[in-house]
């Protein structure tokens, strides 16, 4: 867990060293650094510690690495949270694994007495919220998540199985996790890290060190939540 916390953090200072940056320089720097195209990679001398980035189409600095995540993985989630920035439901569900759509769907007229769009449209006022403005996202940066982190107790961390038992309790479905493991060819646990700019804040870091669920089928990718 230690070295976990330790690599967090180092990142987490990463994203805080590369906002003051743009912040002190008013989005004006002084280095002869041009940025990658889309579908390059390059890593600016200005902000070493964030390692290699690409920009997506959309203009969001996407930091990870090739040889650890498919580039359709990464674009998923870019649009996972462009979606929520937009609040765009039906790119959204576009981003959402179906059987979780549907069971949520089904759980929370059942207990609640809306829908998935209504908790959709929740989130995304939080979020605004959260951000304090109207908000762009500028940075994502995704890390795998460490394989040998460790429970309070001693055994190894599984986020995928905890995560997705709470699913299938929430369901009503014991076999929920099982299920999830057999119908897709790949089940991703990683750990992300999320900046916006607003027009009074400029650009800081919304989210650390934040863990998160994608399923892969045939090429494609799915998340939760």
């Amino acid at each position: 867990m230690k070295r976990f916390l330790n690599k967090a953090a180092a990142l987490t200072a990463a994203f805080a060293i590369a906002a003051c940056s743009v912040s002190c320089s008013n989005g004006k720097s002084e280095s002869s650094f041009t940025e990658p195209s889309v579908g390059q990679f390059a890593e600016n001398p200005d902000e070493p510690e964030m390692g290699s980035y690409t920009v997506s189409e959309h203009g969001t600095k996407l930091y990870y690495s090739p040889d650890e995540f498919d580039a359709g993985l990464i674009e998923m989630l870019e649009k996972y949270f462009l979606s929520i920035e937009e609040k765009n439901y039906d790119s959204y569900l576009e981003c959402i694994e179906k059987s979780y759509a549907e069971n949520m769907e089904k759980y929370l007229r059942e207990e609640y007495d809306y829908g998935l769009d209504n908790s959709f449209a929740t989130q995304c006022s939080n979020i605004a919220a959260k951000a304090g403005a109207e908000y762009k996202i500028t940075r994502l940066k995704v890390e795998p998540y460490p394989e040998d982190v460790t429970n309070a107790d001693g055994t190894l961390y599984d986020g995928i199985k905890e995560y997705l038992d709470r699913l299938g309790e929430m369901f009503g479905d014991k076999d929920y996790c099982e299920n999830m493991k057999r119908n897709y060819d790949k089940l991703h646990y990683a750990m992300f890290f999320l900046m916006v700019k607003t027009e009074e804040d400029g650009e800081f870091l919304m989210y650390k060190e934040f863990e998160i669920l994608i399923v892969e089928k045939d090429g494609k990718f799915y998340t939760f939540g």
